[in-house]
């Protein structure tokens, strides 16, 4: 397994149907023993309660921006 910080490859936000990440990255995070990722939204996608779908490896998901 490799635990070092990089891109997340295969995943990706969705809001009103449009790409709207700029950039994400991904680690692992050894204090809560789980992967993390951070994702940068474009300012226009970045307010409070914007419904997002994540995309991660095929799978979509939904989820709703907090700030």
């Amino acid at each position: 397994m490799d635990l070092s910080a990089g891109r997340c490859d295969g995943s990706f936000i969705i809001a009103s149907g449009k790409h709207c990440q700029l950039d994400a990255l991904d680690a692992f995070d050894f204090g809560i023993n789980r992967p993390l990722a951070l994702a940068m939204l474009r300012p226009d996608y970045a307010g409070e309660g914007t419904p997002l779908d994540i995309n991660i490896f095929g799978t979509t998901y939904k989820a709703t921006l907090r700030i």
